[in-house]
């Protein structure tokens, strides 16, 4: 059985990620080198990449966690609004 939550939060991590002018200047840099990839992401999103390339399993138990946890959080915090 399988539930899909529609959830219209912006986690943290979203919220933390790089700015548009981080972004822009990567993007610069990368047409003036003639680079064809870049990666617009922090050190932790990076090394997301290179741990689902290496072990995905584990990634994904490290995300179904950390978003139970998140989800908890969000509930509590309802609960106490009310």
């Amino acid at each position: 059985m399988y539930c899909i939550l529609h959830i219209t939060v912006t986690d943290e991590t979203t919220s933390s990620g790089l700015s548009p002018d981080t972004v822009a200047s990567q993007v610069l840099r990368a047409v003036e080198t003639g680079s064809d990839e870049i990666f617009p992401a922090t050190i932790t999103q990076r090394l997301a990449i290179v741990l689902r390339a290496v072990w995905p399993r584990l990634l994904f138990f490290i995300l179904a966690r950390r978003a139970k946890k998140q989800y908890k959080d969000m509930i509590r915090n309802k609960l106490k609004q009310s």
